[in-house]
């Protein structure tokens, strides 16, 4: 018993196959339509076969004069009848595939919104593309086209075996020794194609990837000069997957030959024992043009089959792909806490902090207490740790010991789409979406009202430039907000952040790559939304941040000295090397 499960369990399809399997049975209705129009069409198969041979015995022997009539009804209306249930086959099963490629995109966009920083920091940009185009869409449409011939041809194969059994068994006993050869090419081969196309799956995405930091970086390589290194790059892993490529198509390329030459040597077999048998007297021609028949009708799906192989192993690795992803681990989020209704104090208390795969801390004994309302700055040297510290108030990292608290309540415990509507942040690189003005500005906000939009972006000195363009709102902002200027871009983010009307502010070297005059246009609207908001200013320029009621400095993930500008400055401690450093250049 225990020998026959492992025999069976070689033909079990493996479990991202089966859990696929699972998603289409949520379709059933569409399912059984199309499987039943396949049954149908397998079943035209065989009766064309015995249609041939019955025409033939009613044509030649009795001579009966409606064949020649009947003939071309018979024919055509058995090719109508195929033609009509292959199309609604083929209509429910890409409409299956459609909504099963849908809900997978959806699922893995969904996930990839909430998964942690460390997934972000380890995954590829041309991996996560590839498997949304690729594997979400045109694998599954191959392998959905694939399926609909498979199991079509599967039904033709067991009516045109059932036909050929009963018009001689002993023939068909002979025909079907070619099968055990049909299986051991199919367990050779598939070890070799899966190798292949393992791959080159690996290797699409480094094209992608490629592409797409070209795209993003034209700009650099043009001002570098560096076109042929770009184009030496790209050629490097555009060749790796043409190679690899060409050795998949090799590989699929024995197939079809080898299936041919057996299917052809079993007909030849088959015919000359046919032939004999009818020459004989002891097989009528009807039944010898029924069997062949049957038999040429049967040789297709049987190459057909063969050739799904490569599509079952498309499925193996596109499904382990995006099982693999939608399986990912999100970020925790286990707080039930709504809010605090008004923020009296934030606190770090003892945190430190370990990113993964490394051993030295990122943060190192934080102590911080903040009050509503103040203004406190974070500066120190590169890699000091400060972004690191403000990307623990909206959970972008957790700490590893110590908590973070608003009124004493430790923020994991609050819902945590709670906890970030109450934070807004700004960073020197700001994302503008290639949509509209209008959309850019109430985005994630929840707001409509152009009056609320309009209002918004008077605070920050652009209502003028938005009502000189010649669609206003509706004008697009490009491919990430390419249309406007760096200043712009971030006042169109501060208008955003005025809807939204957090009472948590982080600005995060919001200003540093601008230049003076649009650094004094976004420091203004910085002012008005800092404005009774509780905020955290990460600068680099030292004097940007005279105005702030308290300064931390911290230097290799530990806070080093706090206090005020003058109080800081008057020491002989890192505040004041810092500036020394910032005054010699």
């Amino acid at each position: 018993m225990i020998e026959l499960k492992k025999t069976f369990s070689k033909f079990s399809p493996p479990p991202h196959i089966r859990r696929f399997l699972t998603l289409v049975r949520v379709y059933k209705l569409e399912l059984v339509v199309a499987l039943i129009c396949m049954v149908l069409s397998g079943a035209v198969s065989s009766a064309l076969a015995k249609i041939l041979g019955f025409l033939t015995d009613v044509g030649f022997y009795q001579k009966e004069s409606w064949v020649i009539a009947a003939t071309p009804v018979a024919l055509i209306g058995t090719a109508v009848i195929f033609a009509v249930t292959s199309f609604l086959s083929n209509h429910y099963f890409y409409k299956i595939n459609q909504n099963i490629t849908a809900d997978f995109r959806k699922q893995i966009f969904q996930n990839m919104l909430r998964w942690p920083e460390s997934s972000y920091i380890a995954s590829n940009a041309g991996r996560l593309s590839s498997t949304f185009i690729l594997e979400a869409n045109f694998m599954l449409m191959t392998v959905s086209k694939s399926a609909v011939i498979f199991v079509r041809d599967l039904f033709q194969i067991l009516f045109l075996s059932a036909m050929l059994f009963w018009v001689n068994w002993k023939l068909a006993l002979l025909a079907v020794i070619v099968l055990p050869l049909f299986y051991v090419l199919i367990t050779k081969l598939n070890r070799l194609i899966k190798t292949q196309m393992s791959k080159t799956l690996v290797s699409i995405p480094e094209v992608v990837a490629n592409v797409r930091e070209t795209f993003e970086g034209e700009r650099f390589i043009k001002s570098m000069n560096a076109y042929d290194q770009a184009r030496e790059r790209f050629q490097k892993v555009n060749t790796a997957l043409k190679e690899q490529a060409v050795l998949m198509v090799k590989a699929f390329g024995v197939v079809d030959p080898l299936t041919q030459t057996l299917s052809m040597t079993m007909v030849a077999v088959v015919l000359t024992v046919a032939l004999y048998l009818t020459q004989q007297g002891i097989m009528s021609i009807g039944d010898m043009v029924t069997f062949l028949s049957a038999l040429m009708l049967l040789t297709p799906p049987l190459r057909s089959l063969s050739s799904f192989l490569g599509t079952f192993i498309q499925l193996d690795l596109a499904t382990k792909t995006i099982f693999d992803l939608i399986d990912s681990t999100l970020e925790p989020d286990n707080g039930k806490e709504p809010f605090v209704e008004k923020v009296k104090t934030i606190c770090f208390d003892n945190v430190e902090l370990v990113y993964p795969d490394t051993t030295d801390k990122a943060l190192d004994a934080i102590n911080l207490t903040v009050k509503a309302g103040e203004t406190v700055a974070i500066v120190g040297s590169t890699g000091a740790g400060k972004s690191t510290l403000v990307n623990l108030l909206p959970r972008f990292w957790l700490p590893t010991t110590g908590a973070v608290r608003i009124n004493d309540i430790d923020i994991n415990q609050f819902d945590l789409s709670a906890l970030r509507r109450n934070i807004s942040m700004v960073k020197q690189d700001v994302i503008l979406f290639n949509t509209t003005v209008r959309e850019n500005v109430a985005y994630g906000t929840g707001i409509a009202d152009d009056q609320l939009i309009w209002k918004a972006l008077e605070e920050v000195n652009l209502r003028a430039l938005i009502e000189q363009l010649p669609e206003g709102l509706d004008t697009h902002v490009g491919n990430l907000g390419d249309s406007f200027s760096g200043g712009e871009r971030q006042r169109i983010l501060i208008a955003r952040l005025l809807l939204k009307d957090a009472p948590i502010l982080i600005l995060d070297e919001a200003t540093s790559a601008l230049d003076a005059e649009n650094e004094r246009l976004v420091a203004e609207a910085m002012g008005k939304l800092q404005t009774g908001r509780t905020t955290f200013v990460i600068a680099h320029r030292l004097t940007s941040v005279k105005n702030a009621d308290r300064i931390v400095v911290m230097d290799h993930g530990r806070i080093v000295e706090t206090g005020t500008w003058a109080e800081l400055a008057s020491r002989e401690g890192e505040f004041a090397n810092l500036l020394s450093l910032q005054a010699l250049k």
